[in-house]
């Protein structure tokens, strides 16, 4: 299963995410890839090389030190993922415009936490930290709990 993880936040959460990557390329079958914030894209190779990386500034959004992402950079990627042809999406940290952006990009399992646009929301079962919600949304993609998620980098 062809699976974007959406971590359009900033280079912390981007970090967080490498412990999602992790849990879905250990399962036969995941080809798990990428979609961040043009300013954390240099996160992503902690991950290991030759990831599928797509990244940009959302035009709604802004990076630390930066100005809002341009709208054509982001209609550019948003059309790229749609050529790659995602099974589903874990959107970290959801919101309405990340659930749309994936809707458009024609992926048809999003998974999410909260805000419109998803299909298959998980309860975080009184879950507060980031990585214990992403278990949530992997062990919602994977049917099976992935157990403990870690990241290949120290805090």
């Amino acid at each position: 299963m062809k699976t974007l993880i959406v971590s359009l936040d900033n280079i912390g959460d981007t970090i967080i995410s490498l412990a999602v990557y992790r849990a879905l390329a250990a399962h036969p079958g995941m080809e798990p890839a990428f979609w961040t914030k043009e300013y954390s894209r240099d996160v992503v190779p902690l991950a290991g090389a030759g990831i599928e990386h797509y990244h940009c500034d959302p035009f709604w959004d802004r990076s630390p030190g930066k100005a809002k992402g341009g709208f054509f950079s982001y209609l550019k990627t948003l059309l790229a993922i749609r050529r790659a042809g995602f099974d589903a999406a874990i959107i970290i940290h959801a919101n309405w415009r990340k659930n749309l952006s994936c809707l458009l990009a024609g992926i048809p399992s999003r998974y999410a936490l909260k805000g419109a646009f998803a299909t298959n929301y998980t309860d975080p079962g009184g879950a507060t930290h980031i990585l214990d919600t992403s278990r949530r949304l992997v062990e919602a993609v994977l049917g099976k709990d992935p157990g403990e998620l870690r990241y290949p980098a120290a805090p």
